[in-house]
């Protein structure tokens, strides 16, 4: 399945909305109760899509942040050559001769649209002083009178993360999240590995 994030996705225009675009919120967290085994120190990073490209930037971006965190993070592309859906031998034998602790893995869930309406505005004409002065009518000629109200169509990319124990191949935790208009894939998931790195931070699993 393809993240798809290489797709047009535009931020809004609007200052009011900058700041949001490629913003990544946590929607949903589980950890299993029955794990004891303590932090991971060493992954195998792996994005479940058939887009090569998507693949490794993904890869590398999350690989990147885990490392700065402290964990030894591989990217599976580098350890797998095989693209789209990989066979379970040999994900199981790249974990294994990395002598990797577990396997953290993502996937797109679904991808959100929503409306998004900017208010529009109106200016006044220029006062009578300045359009009986040259100079002063012609500095005002610049400014717009005025823009209609603007409604766009945003996105949001909806992943699903899971954390595995490499040791019994058991599911450690999962955690859903939600980035808001990513303009491109590197970007978006440098912001998704902190959100994702927080929470597993937070649950004692790095």
């Amino acid at each position: 399945m393809r993240f798809s994030w290489i797709k047009p996705w535009f931020c809004v225009a609007p200052v009011v909305l900058a700041a949001a675009c490629a913003a990544t919120t946590l929607t949903g967290a589980w950890k299993n109760p029955v794990y004891t085994g303590g932090a991971f120190h060493k992954l195998l990073v792996v994005g479940a899509t058939d887009s090569p490209t998507d693949r490794r930037i993904f890869e590398d971006a999350f690989a990147q942040a885990l490392r700065a965190a402290g964990v030894d993070a591989v990217a599976s592309y580098t350890v797998i050559a095989q693209e789209g859906k990989i066979d379970e031998r040999r994900l199981k034998d790249a974990v294994r001769s990395q002598g990797l602790q577990g396997v953290v893995m993502t996937r797109l869930v679904r991808i959100d649209k929503q409306t998004v309406v900017t208010p529009g505005y109106a200016s006044t004409l220029p006062s009578v002083r300045y359009r009986d002065n040259l100079y002063g009518y012609y500095a005002t000629t610049w400014a717009p009178y005025g823009m209609p109200p603007e409604v766009r169509e945003v996105e949001s990319v909806v992943l699903e993360t899971t954390l595995w124990n490499a040791a019994d191949s058991k599911l450690v935790w999962t955690g859903t999240t939600s980035t808001f208009a990513p303009s491109n894939v590197q970007s978006a998931t440098a912001d998704f590995a902190q959100v994702v790195i927080s929470e597993l931070k937070a649950r004692n699993l790095l």
